[in-house]
């Protein structure tokens, strides 16, 4: 090729990369009062990721490996605040359905090699915070 020249190349068969064809999120929170002035939060967030293609070269050793399905995390919390608003405990936990998927890769077809990282495993939080 010489400079200024280009190659073009229809794509049309290929997914996007990186591109899930729907996401969605969908938040729930309630809030209850106690007799004592303090309140309650309960709160859940489900997230939804269509299947996503981490590599559009449909000839590359990696592509059917950096394939993710569809799937659903559930995130939850319970939160307590003082009335006060001076303290507040909170207990939360994240990808409750311990959903490991891909989230990530690439490939090297000259090696042979392919690449991937994945989302956190289920986790807990435990937090207090005072305000001054």
């Amino acid at each position: 090729m010489k400079p200024g020249e280009f190659i073009v190349e229809d794509s049309t068969d290929r997914p996007f990369a990186n591109t899930p064809e729907f996401t969605g999120h969908l938040g729930l929170q309630y809030q209850f009062f106690l007799e004592s002035g303090h309140d309650i939060v309960l709160r859940t967030d489900l997230a939804y990721k269509d299947d996503v293609f981490y590599s559009n070269d449909t000839e590359s050793v990696g592509f059917d490996l950096l394939h993710e399905d569809a799937y659903t995390t559930v995130d939850a919390a319970i939160i307590f605040t003082t009335q006060d608003e001076k303290w507040q405990v909170a207990l939360r936990g994240t990808n409750l359905t311990d959903e490991r998927r891909l989230n990530g890769g690439f490939a090297v077809d000259a090696f042979g090699s392919v690449d991937g990282s994945f989302t956190a495993p289920r986790r807990y939080f435990l937090s207090a915070t005072y305000k001054m």
